[in-house]
C-alpha cells in the first residue's frame, strides 16, 4: 500500500493518508461512535501541521486557489472566475509558476481533475505551458480531465487534433500552426489526460493510431479482450473520439467495462446534453444500467463532480431508491457549492438555478445547515486555518 510505503520512508505524507482512512473506515462502520470525532479532529489537525511542507512554499501566491483533500491528499484543483468589485485577475504566470509546482507535489499524486476556469481565452500561451507541465516527469500528478478556461454549457463540437482552417494562400498554409500540435496532445494522453476542455470545447484526444476503420478495429479488439485496468483512460478518451460510430459503441458498452470505467461516467453525463440527442438512447440507456448495476459508480460521481456540472447534481438527484444511497454524500458537497457562490457574468446562475433544483429533488432545502466539509476549501481559507491552529 503506497501510504505503507511512504510511512517507511519516513514520510509524514503516509501517516495523513493512513489516519484520514481509519477516519474513513470508522465512519463507514459505526458513524455513531463517539471516537469518530476524536479521529476527525486528529486527522485535521495532522493536515493543517503538515500543509505546507506538503503543498510547498508557493501556497500563498495564489490564495484563491481552490483544492479539494480526500484521504489526506488533494483530489482537485480549482481556480475559478472571481469578477467581484475589488478582486483582480490573478496574473497568468502566476498560475503557471503555482500550479506547475504543485503538480509536483506527491500530495497530488491521485489529482483527478484540473479546472482553471480563471484562464481567460487571451491566455492561451499560459494554458500551454500547464499543458506542457503535465507531460514533465517530474510531475506527481496524473489528472483525468483537464479545463483550461470555461466549462462549455453543451458538448456537441469537438475539436480535431491539428485543426487547420481554410487558408487560401499557399503561404499562410504553410505558415500555419495549430493552437494545440499533435505532438502536445499525445505527449497530453500518455500522461492519463482522458479529456481536454480548451476555452469552451472539447478538444478531441488521441487513444489510438489509425484511422476511423483502424480505431474502430481497435476498439474492437479491445471491447473483446478480458477487462485490464490499462484498457481504462484510453477507452475514456475514446468517448471524445470524432467518429460518431466510435462513440456509440463505447458508450453502449460502458456498464459491461470494468471498475476502472467509473469516472466515465461524468463524460457520458456530459455527452448526454447534445442538444441534437445524436447518442441520446445509447446514453440514456447505459446511464440507467450503469445506475443499477453500479452503485460504487454513482458513488464515485457524487463525490467527484464539479459545481460547473449542475447537470450531474440533477441527474444524482433524479435516481431511483435502489441508486439512492450512494448519491447521499453530493449532498453536502452541492450545499456547499450554493454557499460559496458559483454565478459569472457569464453564465448568469444557470449553475446555481440547477444546484437548488437537484437540492429540491434531493428533498433537502437550498438553506438547510449541513456539516462543514473538509473537501473543498481556497489556501486562504487553509493558511487562516493553520494561522488559528499556531495560536491555540
Amino acid at each position: 500500500m503506497w501510504a505503507d510505503q511512504l510511512q517507511a520512508q519516513g514520510e509524514p505524507l503516509g501517516e495523513l493518508v493512513t489516519v484520514s482512512l481509519r477516519v474513513d473506515e470508522v465512519r463507514r462502520i459505526d458513524p455513531h461512535t463517539a471516537k469518530l470525532a476524536t479521529l476527525e479532529v486528529e486527522a485535521e489537525q495532522l493536515r493543517l501541521s503538515l500543509a505546507e511542507q506538503l503543498l510547498g512554499p508557493g501556497v500563498g501566491e495564489l490564495p484563491q486557489l481552490r483544492l479539494r483533500w480526500q484521504h489526506g491528499v488533494v483530489r482537485a484543483i480549482h481556480l475559478d472566475l472571481d469578477l467581484a468589485p475589488g478582486r483582480d485577475l490573478p496574473r497568468p504566470q502566476v498560475i503557471v509558476e503555482v500550479i506547475g509546482a504543485l503538480l509536483q507535489r506527491p500530495a497530488l499524486r491521485f489529482v483527478d481533475q484540473l479546472h482553471l476556469g480563471a484562464l481567460m481565452p487571451d491566455q492561451r500561451e499560459a494554458a500551454h505551458e500547464l499543458l506542457r507541465a503535465l507531460t514533465l516527469p517530474a510531475c506527481q500528478a496524473r489528472p483525468r480531465r483537464v479545463v483550461l478556461g470555461r466549462m462549455p454549457g453543451q458538448f456537441r463540437r469537438l475539436l480535431r487534433g491539428d485543426p487547420r482552417p481554410r487558408l487560401a494562400d499557399a503561404a499562410d498554409r504553410a505558415a500555419y500552426r495549430p493552437p494545440l500540435s499533435r505532438e502536445l496532445l499525445e505527449a497530453v494522453a500518455a500522461a492519463g489526460v482522458t479529456w481536454l476542455i480548451w476555452f469552451g470545447h472539447v478538444q478531441s484526444l488521441p487513444w489510438t493510431r489509425g484511422d476511423h476503420g483502424a480505431r474502430l478495429q481497435k476498439l474492437e479488439v479491445l471491447l473483446g479482450q478480458p477487462w485490464s485496468p490499462a484498457h481504462g483512460r484510453p477507452l475514456e478518451r475514446a468517448i471524445w473520439d470524432t467518429s460518431s460510430r466510435i462513440r456509440r459503441r463505447i458508450l453502449a458498452a460502458l456498464p459491461s467495462l470494468g471498475d476502472e470505467m467509473a469516472p466515465a461516467l461524468l463524460a457520458a453525463l456530459a455527452v448526454s446534453l447534445d442538444p441534437r440527442r445524436s447518442f441520446g438512447d445509447v446514453v440514456e440507456r447505459s446511464l440507467t444500467r450503469a445506475a443499477s448495476e453500479h452503485p460504487s459508480w454513482v458513488a464515485g460521481v457524487a463525490q467527484n463532480f464539479s459545481d460547473d456540472e449542475p447537470w450531474v447534481a440533477g441527474w444524482l438527484s433524479g435516481l431511483g431508491r435502489r441508486s439512492r444511497g450512494a448519491t447521499q454524500s453530493a449532498i453536502p458537497r452541492i450545499a456547499a457549492m450554493l454557499r460559496r457562490g458559483i454565478g459569472t457574468p457569464f453564465d448568469g446562475d444557470y449553475r446555481g438555478t440547477g444546484l437548488r433544483r437537484a437540492l429540491h429533488s434531493f428533498g433537502v432545502p437550498a438553506d438547510a445547515p449541513h456539516a462543514a466539509s473538509l473537501e473543498d476549501e481556497t489556501l486562504a481559507e487553509l493558511l487562516e486555518k493553520i494561522g488559528a491552529q499556531r495560536t491555540t
